[in-house]
């Protein structure tokens, strides 16, 4: 079995079990054999399924993996949530506007695509009242590029 297909397996074995006890999966002796992505999503799962305050979450991390690599651990953990956020985001809006607008053009799908979490706030909220394309995503929008 891979290393992944372990971790993947002790996290769902484990995931009802007291925070602490599925924080033990990122012992040293596991981690030895992860990859950072392995880790970062047993960390997501983690902060997803769990009611842990972060703070404790931090700690509990600390004193399996120490300080330095917690932080490690859990700055990827984050970044990776918030692209996933952000991915959810994109393809909620993409849908949004393809049921008001119809087909959009390529420049408007990459445009969202490259959107970062701000600016698709602002667009979700024009995307109600908005007449055309390019009053929810501004001039741009219809460019070709």
């Amino acid at each position: 079995m891979t290393p992944g297909g372990r971790v993947a397996i002790l996290s769902l074995k484990h995931g009802r079990d007291p925070i602490a006890v599925r924080i033990r999966v990122l012992s040293p002796g596991a981690r030895a054999c992860l990859t950072r992505d392995v880790i970062a999503i047993v960390l997501r799962y983690i902060l997803e399924t769990s009611r842990t305050e972060p703070a404790a979450l931090r700690r509990l991390l600390a004193r399996q993996v120490g300080r330095k690599d917690a932080e490690k651990m859990l700055s990827t953990a984050e970044m990776l949530r918030r692209e996933g956020e952000a991915k959810g985001k994109r393809d909620a809006l993409l849908l949004q506007l393809r049921q008001r607008f119809g087909r959009l053009p390529a420049a408007a799908v990459a445009r969202v695509g490259k959107a970062d979490a701000a600016e698709l706030d602002v667009w979700f909220g024009r995307v109600l009242t908005a007449a055309t394309l390019d009053d929810v995503l501004g001039a741009k929008a219809r460019r070709k590029g």
